[in-house]
């Protein structure tokens, strides 16, 4: 595909959902982004007075500035119509910015006709029908780590600085935008410690070592609860209580013995409620895939490694909801690419399909109840995620 093609073709498909969605979305999350951009607008106190101001600053910037831009030109504040369409138009660009990005990873990791696989990912229904047309912002937490990959092998490849800098930039941005993303950074990150050890000058350990203080930067400018003085351990300490449930609206597999809305705690085994359960599979799951990739030591193990974090996250907790997959399928269809048994890809294929279809039904009415069934989607992508694992080879 000629770039011309590609760059066009990049912009018109999110556009052109944009023309069948920008009435759609999930509107209890996009009101809440509305009061949350009400509470930005007044004062540097929101995550203090806020309605429950909840994710990282640079999370809060994308959900609310573009609004303050539209608001400052208007000369007043936007009403929840007016930032319903500003919120989906700039989650348009995210999605723009997501197939470039996923271009530019596929290319560097020298996959054949990457701008058609890209446009491809795209298509995927778990990745469009999580972002924009929810009215979410995970698509731009997806940018951010794919950009940290992309820019980590580009660092080992040409060792110069500016692009440790812009890795070590998408790893704060990751951090910065969303708790999902967390689940990721720790196995991008031992990616770059990997390139690190092979590239680095002292300067450039010195950088990398800095890095840490950026996320420290905006703290100073907020006004946060009493007794706090870091926003993230604020938000990671108290700003979700989503695992309190065994069942929210994703598909975990918890949601194969219990419907959603119950209490985590009423799920109890060996003296154990379903969380404690769920964090010990995960934690389990963890020590695994750290096991798979730290035996490869090659830099897609690692993105693989972030890909099936998320996965495990999504299918293995308690209190995930639908959009939880958003992160997971890229990371793990880039990273594994076309390699190994045909029937594992085309079981990934389902399951993204299903996890879109999932999301779509909680935001269109007209979708068919049957696919807001949550236990075709836990199953099949546990399924996925296990058969991945289990058929893990080194690549050079």
């Amino acid at each position: 595909m000629r770039s011309r093609t590609f760059y066009a073709a990049s912009i018109a498909l999110p556009v052109a959902l944009f023309a069948v969605h920008h009435s759609l979305g999930h509107r209890g999350d996009i009101e809440f982004f509305h009061r949350w951009y009400l509470a930005f607008r007044e004062s540097a106190a929101f995550y203090r007075d806020g309605p429950g101001v909840n994710y990282p600053i640079l999370g809060v910037l994308i959900v609310t500035g573009p609004a303050r831009v539209f608001d400052a030109i208007a000369g007043h504040a936007l009403s929840l119509e007016q930032y319903w369409w500003a919120l989906k138009a700039t989650l348009v660009l995210g999605e723009i910015f997501f197939i470039m990005v996923v271009e530019r990873l596929l290319s560097e990791l020298k996959t054949s006709r990457s701008r058609e696989w890209a446009l491809v990912l795209f298509a995927l229904p778990s990745t469009w029908a999580a972002s924009a047309w929810f009215g979410q912002i995970d698509t731009w937490g997806t940018v951010f780590l794919m950009s940290a990959a992309l820019w980590v092998l580009r660092y080992r490849a040409d060792g110069t600085t500016r692009s440790l800098c812009i890795a070590l930039l998408s790893l704060v941005g990751a951090l910065l935008t969303k708790q999902l993303t967390w689940f990721a950074i720790p196995f991008l990150a031992a990616m770059l410690l990997g390139a690190l050890r092979e590239r680095a000058s002292p300067k450039q350990w010195a950088f990398a070592l800095g890095a840490p203080i950026a996320v420290l930067v905006p703290d100073p400018f907020l006004t946060l609860p009493p007794g706090q003085h870091s926003h993230l351990w604020f938000i990671a300490t108290q700003g979700s209580n989503h695992t309190e449930l065994a069942v929210a609206s994703g598909a975990s597999l918890w949601s194969l013995v219990a419907r959603g809305g119950t209490e985590a705690a009423s799920l109890m085994w060996l003296g154990a409620d379903s969380r404690i359960w769920g964090w010990t599979a995960f934690a389990l799951a963890e020590i695994t895939i750290l096991y798979a990739a730290w035996r490869q030591q090659n830099p897609q193990a690692w993105i693989l490694a972030a890909g099936l974090s998320e996965l495990a996250m999504a299918t293995l907790l308690t209190g995930v909801h639908e959009r939880y997959f958003a992160h997971a399928i890229p990371l793990i269809v880039i990273a594994r690419g076309l390699r190994g048994p045909q029937w594992i890809h085309v079981l990934g294929v389902v399951a993204s399909i299903l996890a879109g279809l999932f999301v779509l039904t909680t935001i269109t009415p007209s979708m068919p109840a049957l696919f807001g069934r949550p236990e075709p989607v836990a199953l099949l992508s546990f399924a996925w995620g296990v058969s991945v694992l289990a058929t893990w080879r080194v690549h050079p």
